[in-house]
């Protein structure tokens, strides 16, 4: 994702009639340039020239936005210690976002926050509603000309100019803005600029534009950094393209680190043929920690058929077999649980019982408290009893205490009530207190 810029927007000013206009107590200023009459290219080009000629000796900005459809809760920026600063809007407009609340009763406010909240609820606390908003690209240029900062915020946020001015060039069309970054791009050195860069082009709107140029990033001899900026984000433009390109990344590249990135960005695209490039990654890579990811990001998606993948290769006994366990428990239905238990009572070897007992205890449910009591009671193999004992320490106290109790009363080997009466005095809950006591009292 874009950088998240921890500065302090202190000054504005406006530009007003082809005038600058200082606001008092301004440092910093803005030049517009929007005339709507001009195509965006012509608008950049007499930015450029305003920038060079006025502002040539020191450093200074050049801006413009897109609109996008965005989440309504997510941003490109930060309110991050910049509270009470005026917002992107403020500095050009001298006006705050709008105010959706005016107009509104405060009964109308709360209904309408109700109705949103009971929507992220119902949606897993996403909220999946979409609202156009406009993304800026702030272009810092040094006195040499060269780009040394790229900020991206949305205009509704706060930015830090470091009191530099800036020559502001409205709305652009997304093509022409895309133009501009890649003819931007191929004029730029330093790979921390260039990772802002392929930032830039990657949170507009996918399109075949901006698959071509991120494949053409991924594919060339930039730093390693900046091709992972790119495999990142080809994931986010979601289509059976970038997937084919992720995958041949994945196998091939010469980068461990960029491959690594193209398995977590395989991870991210929403579709169904993903389950089966990550299956055939863990199948057939020839790199470990390749098919490490891919079996790890598996356990992201709640598909049948990744499922049983899984169970084949936490069967299998082999060192994967271990991250497959890992995965399953990451699965959010009753099936996972079922494979999780089995595993922890009949698994291939005695780690692949361990870890699957140890993520039992991250499970609050009957089905897991059993199946820990179940070893607990039944495994002759002392290592995985205390295993089971520590996960039951880690249900919810109303679960773990009442369970560790019993088991410190009536196990037969006093050495698992010995590790039942320790994560009791772990707990603080006042019925372990109470049975401790009781516990001293009757041994004296």
């Amino acid at each position: 994702m874009a950088r998240i810029y921890k500065k302090i927007l202190s000054y504005a000013v406006m530009y007003t009639a082809a005038l600058l206009i200082p606001v008092s107590a301004v440092h910093s200023q803005v030049v517009r340039m929007e005339q709507k009459d001009q195509p965006f290219v012509t608008r950049w080009e007499q930015a450029m020239k305003h920038g060079r000629k006025n502002y040539g000796k020191d450093t200074w900005w050049a801006g413009w936005c897109i609109e996008k459809m965005m989440h309504e809760n997510s941003f490109t920026g930060s309110w991050q210690g910049r509270k009470n600063k005026p917002s992107l809007q403020e500095l050009l407009y001298g006006v705050a976002p709008e105010k959706t609340d005016e107009g509104l009763s405060e009964a109308e406010i709360i209904r309408r926050e109700a109705r949103k909240a009971l929507s992220d609820i119902n949606n897993d606390g996403r909220s999946s509603r979409k609202v156009m908003k406009k993304l800026a690209f702030l272009m810092r240029f040094n006195k040499e000309g060269r780009i040394i900062d790229i900020t991206l915020s949305n205009l509704s946020l706060p930015v830090d100019l470091e009191n530099a001015p800036l020559v502001w060039c409205g709305l652009a069309p997304h093509k022409e803005s895309l133009d501009l970054l890649e003819q931007l791009y191929s004029s730029v050195t330093s790979s921390d600029v260039q990772k802002d860069m392929v930032a830039a082009v990657g949170v507009h709107t996918p399109c075949p534009q901006s698959f071509s140029f991120l494949r053409r990033v991924l594919e060339s001899n930039a730093d390693d950094d900046v091709r992972e900026a790119g495999a990142f984000w080809l994931g986010q433009q979601n289509t059976k393209e970038a997937l084919a390109e992720l995958k041949k990344t994945a196998f091939k590249d010469k980068s461990s680190d960029v491959r690594g990135k193209a398995v977590f960005s395989i991870s991210q695209i929403d579709l169904d043929k993903t389950a089966d490039v990550l299956m055939e990654l863990a199948r057939k890579s020839n790199d470990r920690e390749v098919r490490e990811k891919a079996v790890f990001w598996m356990g992201q998606r709640n598909d049948p058929r990744v499922l049983a993948f899984l169970k084949e290769i936490a069967l299998s006994g082999t060192k994967l077999g271990e991250k497959a366990v890992f995965a399953v428990s990451q699965m959010k239905n009753e099936k996972a649980l079922d494979l999780l238990i089995d595993l922890a009572k009949s698994g291939k070897n005695r780690d692949i019982r361990e870890k699957a007992i140890f993520w039992l205890g991250q499970k609050a449910s009957e089905k897991s408290k059993k199946a820990l009591h179940d070893v607990i009671q039944s495994e002759s193999d002392y290592t995985l009893q205390k295993q089971a004992v520590f996960s039951i320490s880690q249900l919810p106290p109303d679960e773990s205490v009442p369970a560790l109790i019993k088991i410190a009363k009536t196990h037969p080997d006093y050495n698992i009530r010995k590790k039942a009466i320790f994560w009791l005095g772990q707990t603080g809950d006042k019925r372990a207190v109470d049975f401790l006591v009781q516990q001293i009292k009757s041994t004296r």
